[in-house]
């Protein structure tokens, strides 16, 4: 039994040994036909290649420099200094290896980097207080002296926050406070204008100079402006359609009679440009005088937006947006406003089809109280004596 043991020993082991690992038919080695990088040499700071190989015949490919086990015909690597990479192919006959190397910052970069792209565009105009100035470079910077190369009057580098995309391409200046806005009381107030450069002192991750670049823009402008109302388009009309364009007030109520009277308003957009935007605006109306008592017993008085043109029969005149606009004799007389924000926006919106103008009705809900007295709150019109009485609306908007 010992001896049989003992015999079978060395078949067992040359059994295992035949069986282990793939070798070619022939019983060779591995062949690396070919084991080379896409790039023999990269800038300074480095970057990816992409190592490509062709083998043959064999069963696990090892590279080095902490790549490891690859398979396929290529893989990308990333490196920060000259690197020579070693390709091991292994078959059971044995292993066979190939080199290649990648040099970095080796100057072979010679071209001088440019600004590709800056937002917002060099000379636009009604940019936000919140804008953000972005450059976008042709290649990675030297963040350092990019940083450096800006220069503001307007924008200094105290007042703002440099930010780095992760390839060191794109920059963006935050500045620490919302970016001005002029003001005035006419569109054609000058802008504020921001004027920034970058100069030769920003350099690529190479070293090369950038061209140097220079933007401006300007931002919106806050412009504040009243808007008188329009002599020939307020008034009042009567319920049977009698008509009163010329007298220096407004009558909203009933009379003796029990006909009941409205008030209209008119005011002329042309001044407004078209691509402002509205931030405030409130109509102004002066309060002459109350007869009786139209609260008691006609309700409140509203105000809504309107669009009767021409003052004509425009009793029944349809009506948006009514709000209370006055709703007690308290103050007797003296200045009332309402916010128009809403109605001057949609009405500068359809302002070709409305003949430019933003207009409003003053009534109360009960046309009379049929108690033949007459009451009534009477508001100034754009033909009072004195234009210090005179309705008008307070706006106040941004535009480029």
């Amino acid at each position: 039994m010992l001896r049989f043991l003992f015999l079978s020993l060395p078949l067992l082991l040359v059994v295992l040994t035949a069986c282990s690992g793939s070798p070619s038919p022939d019983g060779s080695k591995p062949t690396i036909t070919s084991f080379t990088s896409s790039s023999d040499s990269l800038p300074a700071g480095g970057g990816s290649v992409t190592l490509n190989w062709e083998v043959a015949n064999a069963d696990s490919l090892v590279i080095d420099n902490g790549v490891g086990s690859v398979t396929g015909t290529s893989t990308t690597v990333s490196i920060t200094s000259t690197t020579t990479f070693t390709l091991t192919a292994t078959n059971a006959s044995g292993s066979v290896t190939r080199s290649t190397s990648v040099g970095v910052g080796t100057g072979q970069d010679t071209t001088s980097p440019s600004v590709i792209a800056v937002d917002p565009t060099d000379g636009a105009t009604g940019v936000s207080s919140d804008a953000i100035i972005t450059f976008t470079f042709s290649e990675a910077m030297d963040q350092a002296t990019t940083q450096a190369a800006y220069q503001s009057a307007d924008l200094p580098t105290s007042e703002v926050t440099f930010t780095w995309n992760d390839d060191s391409t794109v920059l963006e200046i935050v500045s620490d406070n919302f970016l001005e806005y002029a003001r005035g009381n006419d569109p054609s107030t000058a802008a504020k204008q921001y004027a920034f450069n970058l100069s030769g002192v920003a350099k690529d991750i190479s070293g090369n100079a950038l061209v140097p670049f220079s933007s401006s823009f300007s931002t919106l402008k806050t412009i504040s402006t009243v808007l008188p109302s329009v002599a020939t388009q307020d008034g009042h009309i009567w319920s049977d359609g009698t008509i009163n364009s010329a007298d220096q007030n407004l009558i909203v109520g009933d009379y003796n009679d029990n006909t009941g009277v409205r008030g209209f308003l008119s005011f002329d957009l042309t001044s407004i440009p078209d691509d402002s935007d509205i931030t405030t605006a409130a109509v102004f109306i002066y309060k002459g005088r109350v007869f009786n008592s139209p609260y008691t017993t006609l309700g409140s008085v509203s105000i809504a937006r309107a669009d009767f043109r021409e003052l004509l029969n425009e009793y029944e005149r349809p009506v948006n947006n009514a709000r209370v606009f006055d709703s007690s004799s308290s103050p007797v007389v003296g200045w009332l406003n309402a916010d128009v924000m809403l109605d001057l926006q949609i009405d500068l919106t359809n302002r070709a089809s409305n003949g430019n103008r933003t207009q409003y009705r003053l009534s109360f809900p009960v046309t009379s109280d049929s108690d033949n007295l007459s009451d009534f709150v009477q508001y100034e019109t754009a033909e009072h004596g004195s234009p210090d009485f005179a309705p008008y609306i307070q706006i106040n908007y941004l535009t480029p």
